[in-house]
């Protein structure tokens, strides 16, 4: 109930900023648009990815091959300690297979869950990055991109979330349904 109260306060402060999303270059479609010259682009030198919408569907804890390469190819180019996960949903499973599939990323495992920015305060500890070049990906307004802002990093939006109605359908439908709302209400 807390996290709840704490989402509806600052969504409504920082009300503004998230109408900002609506501009493009807070948007991408996939994480295949998550590239070093974007990133250089926007002047981004660390990048935070949720797990859950973003690189796989809700529950799944294996990412498809695609998104195994693409992840490995971009830490490989933006070097070690510049990727980070950090999910609301950070189970041990999900954390050894960054271990041994993709070393260079880190699996960042928050005290508390976003929108509190506990989790990208510790990145900005930990990778010495001053908050305005990091950003973090999100499928979720009202979590990730929030969390984002408070904390004072660049938040990007991600618009067409991995699903899979086959597995979880009920979950499926439930986090679209909150997209949804989200939108309409903070982005017009």
């Amino acid at each position: 109930m807390k996290r709840f109260i704490y989402t509806i306060i600052n969504a409504f402060k920082y009300r503004a900023c998230l109408y900002n999303l609506k501009d493009k270059k807070h948007q991408i479609k996939d994480v295949f648009c998550l590239t070093k010259s974007y990133l250089k682009e926007l002047k981004i030198s660390c990048l935070v990815l949720d797990y859950d919408g973003v690189l796989a569907p809700h529950g799944e804890n294996v990412l498809c091959e695609t998104i195994l390469q693409h992840l490995s190819s971009l830490s490989e180019e933006l070097g070690p300690g510049r990727i980070y996960i950090l999910s609301n949903k950070p189970s041990l499973i999900r954390a050894e297979m960054f271990k041994k599939n993709l070393p260079n990323i880190i699996f960042i495992r928050a005290f508390r869950k976003k929108p509190y920015p506990d989790g990208l305060n510790e990145i900005i500890s930990i990778s010495g990055i001053e908050s305005s070049k990091i950003c973090l990906v999100d499928d979720r307004l009202l979590t990730g991109c929030l969390s984002s802002i408070i904390s004072g990093c660049y938040p990007i939006l991600l618009t067409n979330p991995l699903i899979n109605k086959n597995k979880n359908r009920l979950n499926e439908v439930f986090f679209n349904i909150l997209r949804f709302i989200e939108q309409k209400i903070f982005l017009g």
